[in-house]
């Protein structure tokens, strides 16, 4: 049995196979089912399952179309679902006023950016900093931060995770072969726990120690530290234009760490490094996650 189901408006196409004929009446109860899902030419996710009793009805739907009701039934034995999508709209949180005033330098933007990504919709819920201490906020995110993720029961926090998930659920953040997969990942640490801690220690002192008589002092030494970890990448990028192969979550924040240093000036002293953010700048779905903070602090003031 195959249903093949399109329309304008919702381009889907709903298929199934079945040892079991379907009867007169629209009806069928079978044992082993397999369907693919598509939205708007997308492929959105997959279901096979053995030993699930299923109930299907081929009925009307408001625009006079034939469509393929599928129920599930009790189990008879272990089924298995895989899915790339979650059909559910995540929730993340971001700075109601963020205080980096709109340039993208949030943590929430890496996630919003991965989603962009992917095509996920998704939705915010804007904090206070006060709202962030506030007990709802600490049950997701225990040190009181953002962002957060939200999902169908999965409640995630730290930016580098959620993007993780995001790339793992989705095509378009990591390679299908699984070496290159490993190596993209790897790249998502080395930004995090390799390039940002000194890019951070940097931002920080020029923030909370300007004012100290050895600050001065203390500079040069870690200037140096960031300016070494670019050396390092400089030389590993070379002429490519992404880390490894294709553009990966690798790449989206390793260049979202690199931001960082943009009103200190120091990426401009590797021109392959400073291509390679604006590289990333100018991809589509950077602009769309940029412009959608900037909204909301635009729309603080």
């Amino acid at each position: 049995m195959a249903v093949d189901h399109r329309n304008e408006k919702s381009q889907r196409l709903v298929s199934s196979q079945s040892a079991y004929p379907l009867m007169a009446d629209g009806h069928s109860v079978i044992t082993h089912v397999t369907i693919l899902v598509f939205l708007r030419g997308k492929r959105y996710g997959t279901l096979n399952s053995r030993g699930v009793k299923f109930s299907l009805k081929i009925c009307r739907d408001p625009f006079g179309q034939f469509v393929l009701v599928l129920k599930a039934g009790c189990s008879t034995g272990p089924d298995r679902v895989h899915r790339r999508n979650q059909s559910m709209t995540p929730t993340i949180t971001a700075f109601e006023r963020s205080p980096d005033r709109g340039r993208g330098l949030a943590r929430d933007m890496r996630v919003r950016w991965a989603l962009e990504e992917v095509g996920q919709p998704y939705h915010v819920r804007l904090l206070s900093f006060s709202g962030m201490k506030e007990p709802a906020h600490l049950a997701l995110h225990p040190f009181g931060q953002i962002p957060t993720y939200e999902e169908d029961g999965l409640a995630l926090f730290e930016s580098g995770s959620i993007v993780f998930h995001i790339a793992q659920r989705h095509a378009g953040l990591l390679p299908e072969d699984a070496n290159a997969r490993a190596r993209a990942t790897t790249w998502m640490f080395a930004a995090l726990n390799t390039v940002e801690p000194p890019i951070v220690e940097l931002g920080m002192a020029k923030v909370l120690e300007s004012n100290e008589a050895w600050y001065e002092q203390r500079l040069p030494m870690l200037k140096e530290r960031v300016r070494n970890r670019l050396r390092q990448l400089s030389d590993r990028l070379g002429n490519a234009d992404w880390l490894d192969g294709e553009f990966s979550a690798g790449d989206l924040l390793m260049v979202s760490v690199l931001l960082r240093l943009g009103p200190i000036g120091i990426v401009e002293e590797y021109p392959n490094l400073s291509a390679y953010v604006a590289r990333g700048e100018a991809r589509p779905a950077y602009k769309r996650a940029f412009a959608a903070q900037l909204a909301v602090f635009n729309a603080a003031q």
